[in-house]
């Protein structure tokens, strides 16, 4: 998916940073070199993005997908009684350093959009904790729904 090189100088010695590629009836992707542990002492956007565009390439049709900032990550589980749960979590503040072992404010997330993948119409969708029905919509088998508001942390609760 692209070149990574040992120095700061792109111009030569460029390798493959990583691959995709058809086994059976799947796919295998790899990632070469530390990148896990290089995103987690920097964060840089462009490794997200990177590590992003690999997996896109693996799953080009996945189950959930959002159109929100990169802050929000997201869970899909079921609850005890057998309701499809999405979390959403705002980690807009979350600690990044040693410095910094405090978070004053988490600003919230405004206008975030879900797209789900559901054989079937759902009877009901609801926000939790604030409860209540939300602005959604039934599509070829996709369920986009629009949460107005992520303050920390929201549950998207579809009903069978």
């Amino acid at each position: 998916t692209g070149p990574r090189f040992p120095t700061r100088d792109t111009r030569t010695g460029g390798e493959a940073a990583a691959t995709v590629v058809s086994h059976g009836r799947g796919q295998i992707g790899a990632i070469y070199g530390p990148l896990a542990s290089s995103y987690y002492l920097v964060h840089h956007p462009a490794m997200r993005c990177f590590i992003g565009e690999t997996v896109r390439r693996l799953f080009p049709d996945p189950a959930v997908s959002l159109e929100a900032p990169p802050c929000v990550d997201i869970a899909l589980r079921r609850s005890p009684d057998g309701r499809l749960c999405l979390h959403l979590l705002n980690l807009s503040g979350v600690q990044r350093a040693e410095r910094f072992l405090s978070t004053e404010r988490i600003a919230p997330v405004e206008a975030v959009r879900v797209d789900l993948k559901l054989a079937e119409k759902p009877e009901s969708v609801s926000w939790m904790p604030a409860g209540g029905e939300l602005e959604w919509s039934w599509s070829e088998e996709t369920l986009t729904a629009l949460i107005p508001r992520l303050e920390i942390h929201g549950v998207l609760v579809v009903g069978a």
